[in-house]
């Protein structure tokens, strides 16, 4: 994360940012921040953090603030993804630490995180004086209930289209207005538009495929909507599951279509492959005019 996206967060969202800056003030031992995929979680943790560590409240301009979102602060850790026991071990060792405002301790996507509940419940029930934990999720399961009511909870409302609007401009991204439309609601999709060459190009690729505009052969459609190999494994990822939501944006009053995405998205989210992804998508496309459709052959 960068200052500049810290910056535009308080600006475009500043009633979330209230709302959380009042939970920490209220919290004794940690905030539990849940939201939807795409609501920018990771990054409202990176804010709170700069509000705990910020000799000026979160100021997001300071070398404070830029040190808690270029992830260099010593006073500051956060997680994501699923950590092991022994590295969450290492986080509770980190925040029991002495500091001179807060030592603070961050897990993001804690619901892919019961493996290690255990350990966060028992540091929650026993901070120290100077601990301050930010929790993230999408959702709480049963196992993590225990663990979710040591915090003091803020729900985070999806991004508004306004929101959606100004994040692409703090990006540095410029759409037309008929691309910008097609950005599904989805704050960390527009952190991965922002970070490949061309997006709009890529936004143009997604819509042609889901209005029918694309007329080549299935394995030629694959290989143009496939991720180039140099970027990170997350961000080619990050960018399929961007062009599956702005292909059913672009097309939402088709049921095929939509199932067709659907069902595309459902195998990326089990983790298959790219490529197999994009294959089950372009062969089960609606017919375009003069094009190929289902399991055909080209003409």
């Amino acid at each position: 994360m960068t200052t500049r996206v810290a910056e535009g967060i308080r600006r475009w969202r500043p009633h979330t940012t209230e709302r959380i800056e009042r939970a920490l003030d209220a919290s004794r031992a940690g905030v539990l921040l849940v939201g939807a995929r795409g609501s920018g979680l990771a990054d409202l943790v990176v804010v709170a953090a700069q509000y705990l560590t910020c000799p000026r409240g979160g100021c997001g301009e300071c070398s404070v603030c830029s040190a808690v979102a270029e992830g260099r602060h010593p006073d500051v850790r956060i997680l994501s993804d699923t950590p092991s026991i022994a590295d969450v071990r290492a986080l509770v060792a980190h925040a029991r630490q002495s500091a001179d405002r807060w030592r603070i301790a961050g897990l993001v996507g804690i619901e892919r995180m019961a493996s290690v509940a255990p350990v966060v419940l028992k540091a929650l029930e026993e901070p120290g004086p100077r601990t301050r934990w930010l929790l993230a999720a999408s959702a709480i399961p049963p196992e993590l209930t225990a663990m979710a009511s040591r915090c003091v909870r803020v729900q985070v409302d999806p991004p508004s289209a306004a929101e959606i609007e100004a994040a692409v401009a703090d990006a540095g991204i410029e759409l037309s207005p008929r691309l910008l439309a097609l950005v599904p609601r989805d704050l960390e999709l527009v952190h991965t538009l922002g970070s490949v060459p061309e997006p709009g190009t890529w936004l143009e690729r997604w819509a042609a495929l889901a209005t029918g505009a694309a007329h080549a052969h299935p394995a030629q459609i694959a290989a143009s909507l496939r991720p180039p190999s140099s970027l990170p494994a997350p961000t080619q990822e990050a960018l399929v599951r961007l062009g599956l939501a702005v292909a059913i944006r672009a097309n939402p009053m088709d049921a095929s279509w939509g199932q067709a995405v659907r069902r595309a998205s459902g195998s990326l989210a089990r983790r298959l492959s790219i490529g197999l992804v994009l294959a089950e998508l372009v062969l089960e496309r609606p017919t375009p005019a003069h094009g190929y459709t289902g399991r055909s052959a080209p003409g």
